[in-house]
């Protein structure tokens, strides 16, 4: 990550970079077309490569022999089921290979994989059969689409046509939430570097499943925007078990805000100011009411039930 007065400036004269790709760190990068700001990154010159070397581990003899696919993973398939029979030795190195890869590829840009990358990652240990034929499924989808970029674009994100939380009285919101967290404070170096840039304002999308896993766990998905820029994503399993779809989403919202704290906090110390507040998109409308109104609270009723 090159921050700067000049970054383009920068960062051509440390890597010159055309229209077509430039591979640094493995990563692709090349201009926006059309004469637009900004480039494209990629991880397609590795991903050729890993295609190469996942042929080999799966005893392919031509590259045709991986069959292109339409989706990341088979949704007929239970990837979490551990009655299925376990991978030998020589085929759990394979695996181990593979997933390593498929990791690589996700953090050089491959959003659309990074669920499936962290599934197939749960199981390292003694993987079952059916995650070997998960693997195959997911680089038949990257041979099909080898090509897909990400921008890195400083213009501002569109906002979306949701539904804000409608306060009524801000001012007094916030110095209701100021007296219940008296010793509320965002965390900061006080040897960060002088700022070079203000007013920048970080986008998050938040959503959560509710009990999808086999054994009713829920997955947490975010993905963090830097302008209009995508610069943290993440999909994994829940560790507790929810009860209902309200707290898979605000456990999902809390590991996010973790997260988004942690960006304000690196991108401070490498001298950018991000003081405004975060642009968050949750699309449970209780959650968003529960963290945004200082005197709201769920009413919750439960039934008891009589186990025979």
């Amino acid at each position: 990550m090159i921050l700067a007065k000049d970054a383009e400036l920068y960062i051509r004269h440390v890597t010159p970079i055309t229209e077509s790709s430039t591979v640094y760190l493995r990563m692709d990068i090349r201009r926006m077309p059309h004469g637009k700001r900004g480039f494209l990154i990629s991880a397609h010159t590795y991903l050729v490569q890993a295609l190469s070397t996942a042929r080999t581990l799966f005893d392919y003899d031509t590259q045709d022999d991986l069959r292109g696919r339409n989706t990341v993973l088979d949704d007929h398939h239970r990837y979490d089921d551990d009655s299925s029979d376990l991978l030998n030795e020589q085929f759990h190195k394979k695996k181990l290979q593979l997933a390593g890869m498929l990791n690589w590829i996700s953090a050089l840009g491959r959003v659309d994989i990074t669920y499936a990358t962290r599934k197939l990652a749960r199981y390292n240990a003694v993987p079952p059969v059916v995650h070997w034929e998960a693997a195959k499924h997911v680089f038949g989808y990257l041979k099909k689409h080898p090509k897909l970029a990400l921008p890195v674009d400083p213009t501002p994100l569109k906002s979306e046509p949701g539904v804000p939380i409608e306060l009524k009285n801000y001012d007094a919101e916030l110095a209701l939430f100021k007296s219940l967290y008296p010793d509320s404070t965002e965390d900061r170096d006080l040897n960060t570097i002088p700022s070079m840039k203000t007013g920048i304002v970080l986008t998050l999308y938040v959503d959560a499943t509710w009990a999808s896993e086999l054994n009713r766990h829920s997955v947490t998905g975010y993905i963090i925007y830097f302008g209009s820029t995508p610069i943290a994503w993440y999909s994994g399993k829940q560790s507790q078990v929810e009860g209902s779809t309200y707290a898979s989403e605000f456990c999902a919202l809390r590991k996010t805000i973790e997260a988004l704290r942690g960006s304000r906090y690196t991108l401070r110390s490498f001298g950018i100011e991000v003081d405004a507040p975060n642009v968050v998109y949750c699309d449970n409308r209780s959650v968003c009411s529960n963290t945004e109104i200082a005197n709201s609270f769920l009413k919750k009723l439960y039934s008891p039930h009589t186990h025979t």
